[in-house]
């Protein structure tokens, strides 16, 4: 299950604040409220545990199940009944974890994103999301 503390945590330790200088190696990422630096060495640290939380998404976001759906639907848990968060804020970090692992992409360019439900990206789980 997708524990939002742990996630926070994983988070956390892999943002780069944008007053910080950085003296590290970091991947840039889109999220939904714009460009973010992760740390290289937090995501690897972490990319087992971040690949585990994208598994219990719903199968319509894996890229062999369904192809993607709108990060509106990234609040709902594999079994699309229980909400494993309250906030999209946390959404935002689970896609950007994925994101800076390569294990997500967006299925529609930036441009387009304000023409859909709620001006959010759609967006997929890239591969077999089992465990490397």
């Amino acid at each position: 299950m997708i524990n939002v503390e742990n996630l926070n945590k994983i988070f956390n330790s892999a943002i780069i604040n944008k007053k910080t200088s950085v003296t590290e190696e970091f991947v840039e990422v889109e999220g939904v409220t714009g460009l973010h630096k992760l740390r290289k060495k937090a995501l690897n640290d972490n990319k087992q545990q971040i690949i585990d939380m994208l598994r219990e998404l719903p199968d319509p976001f894996m890229e062999h199940t369904g192809g993607g759906r709108t990060f509106l639907n990234g609040c709902m848990t594999k079994d699309q009944q229980d909400i494993w968060t309250g906030l999209q804020s946390n959404v935002e970090q689970l896609l950007l974890l994925g994101l800076g692992i390569g294990k997500i992409k967006y299925t529609i360019q930036k441009e387009f994103w304000g023409i859909l439900p709620g001006g959010v990206p759609y967006f997929m789980i890239l591969g077999e999301p089992t465990k490397e």
